[in-house]
């Protein structure tokens, strides 16, 4: 006798899967897959454009501090300007802030070094510095001022400041950049009071410009606003963005500030 076969029951029929369901789970997971990139590649570009400012803001900071470090240790004439033998700012500056373009635009003073910094017998402790912006960024120039074999500045100190400008601006491939991601450099310049001015008349003078070239003073000014923009120039992501930084800067004892 034959024994019939046994019938498939209903729990073994539907243990596969159709290919309709295989394809409504693949369409499902690449759907999730999807929005998850989508947010990861957001998550990204935004952690990349607050890195790359971050990075230059940092940059603008530091390159701040620096010019803050050299401005507190800046020198003015060793002769009081309220004397009448006292030096006209256009003949002996000791502070000098120019203007030549739109594109380029510079500070030079004349700062007392750390006795760490001074070496060799023919060193002063003075030093000229100079800030030079250009739309390659901001750079930073010093030169020790030197001394003859008696000790005295021969020539002086506001002369050799002259003569170290003049060979920076000679200067035609950038180099010392302390932030090249700086794109705008503005300084204004603070008069130091004097008791032969009104009020009106100690206002800080005009950010340079064409009409406002050049400022040169035989003492230092009272203190420095300086504004600084800047990107990251490297970071593709940051294309068009612009980050602001903005500290006065205050010269300790301007006007007391002599010579050693």
């Amino acid at each position: 006798m034959r024994m019939p076969l046994p019938q498939p029951s209903a729990r073994s029929r539907r243990a596969g899967l159709t290919v309709l369901e295989l394809v409504s789970a693949l369409a499902l997971l690449v759907i999730v897959l999807g929005t998850l990139m989508v947010a990861l590649n957001s998550a990204t570009d935004i952690w990349a454009r607050n890195t790359s400012k971050t990075r230059a803001l940092q940059k603008a900071r530091q390159a701040l501090d620096l010019l803050a470090t050299d401005l507190a240790s800046a020198v003015a004439q060793s002769t009081a300007r309220s004397e009448p033998t006292a030096p006209t700012s256009s003949k002996e500056p000791f502070f000098i802030a120019e203007n030549k373009s739109n594109r380029q635009i510079a500070l030079y003073f004349v700062r007392q070094r750390s006795p760490a910094e001074v070496s060799g017998s023919g060193a002063l402790s003075l030093e000229a510095v100079a800030y030079s912006w250009t739309t390659n960024g901001l750079s930073r120039y010093e030169r020790p001022l030197s001394t003859t074999a008696d000790g005295t500045i021969e020539p002086t100190a506001s002369d050799q400041l002259v003569r170290f400008k003049a060979d920076v601006e000679k200067i035609t491939a950038v180099s010392n950049v302390v932030a090249a991601s700086v794109v705008r450099f503005v300084p204004l310049v603070y008069q130091p009071l004097s008791p032969t001015l009104t009020p009106s008349e100690t206002q800080p003078l005009e950010p340079l410009n064409a009409s406002v070239p050049k400022i040169e003073l035989a003492d230092l000014p009272d203190f420095i606003d300086v504004h600084l923009a800047c990107v990251e120039r490297q970071d593709s992501s940051s294309a068009g963005t612009t980050n602001y930084v903005t500290r006065r800067i205050t010269l300790p004892a301007a006007q007391a500030s002599r010579l050693p």
